[in-house]
């Protein structure tokens, strides 16, 4: 939905899956063996993310955000449920490099430099010395680290050493980027400037990204398509489109329009903290 001039519409329950897209998940569901009894983290999931959108999952801390990302992106495996990732399972579209994943946490070798783990997916595939070189180098250009690509991750600050990771998660030029709330533990001033890098990456490469934070803000900053989650277990209760021109700056936050979506989604959560739902 696009929202129209005036009054935001009504973001739409989710109680169907809708459509095709680049990520299409259908009755996900997952439980794991707690203390010999059952937890279901998920059940009956349904979703769609657009080719070439910028889709962020938000929701109340466990409510199990990562968990379906990791299943998206088949880290672990559904207990019920399937998942397609460009029309093929995720195990086949990750063998064919068709996604690229950010952890919370940068995962960097300590004893290799940025460009050299910028490097490493191309390395353990093979590709020779200088070709990923060149490519490593150009990515680091992209995500502003040029002029570092011999500094180890000490000598880095936190938002550098996840621009690293960024780039080491598109070596291998995928369709698709899964983010794991990438910024967190960062203040909200480098938070703001690391928004503004991921815009800017993501547009330059035309990629699919889907993002989980816990952070309003970003989300309508970063989005085009918003999932909401509740919890007990977690299911996505709905769906909110950002209408907002590109590309978005401090200025657009200033909007009454983004003020309104930023009201919107935390009405919504609110709702999912109490347990309410839609």
């Amino acid at each position: 939905m696009s929202p129209s001039k005036g009054a935001l519409p009504a973001p739409v329950p989710r109680t169907a899956d809708g459509g095709t897209g680049v990520v299409r998940a259908t009755g996900i569901g997952k439980r794991f063996d707690v203390g010999g009894g059952d937890f279901t983290a998920l059940d009956g999931i349904a979703l769609t993310v657009r080719e070439g959108s910028f889709c962020s999952l938000i929701g109340p801390s466990g409510c199990g955000k990562s968990t379906l990302l990791r299943i998206l992106s088949d880290v672990v495996p559904p207990t019920t449920g399937t998942v397609e990732i460009f029309g093929r399972s995720p195990a086949e579209a990750r063998g064919e490099s068709e996604f690229g994943f950010v952890f919370q946490d940068p995962v960097l070798l300590p004893w290799r430099t940025a460009q050299a783990n910028v490097e490493l997916p191309l390395q353990v595939t093979g590709v020779p010395k200088a070709e990923r070189r060149e490519r490593a180098a150009e990515l680091l250009r992209l995500v502003g680290l040029e002029g570092f690509e011999k500094a180890l991750p000490a000598k880095l600050s936190g938002g550098m050493a996840r621009r690293v990771a960024i780039a080491r998660a598109l070596i291998l030029k995928p369709r698709l980027l899964f983010l794991d709330e990438p910024f967190n533990g960062l203040d909200e001033i480098r938070r703001r400037q690391m928004n503004d890098e991921l815009q800017r990456i993501w547009m330059s490469t035309g990629t699919t990204a889907v993002l989980v934070t816990h952070n309003v803000s970003e989300a309508v900053f970063l989005s085009d398509q918003v999932l909401v989650m509740g919890r007990g277990p977690g299911r996505v209760i709905a769906e909110l489109d950002i209408d907002l021109p590109r590309p978005r700056t401090a200025e657009t936050m200033l909007l009454p329009r983004f003020t309104e979506y930023e009201r919107t989604l935390t009405a919504l959560l609110t709702d999912a903290y109490a347990g309410a739902g839609l």
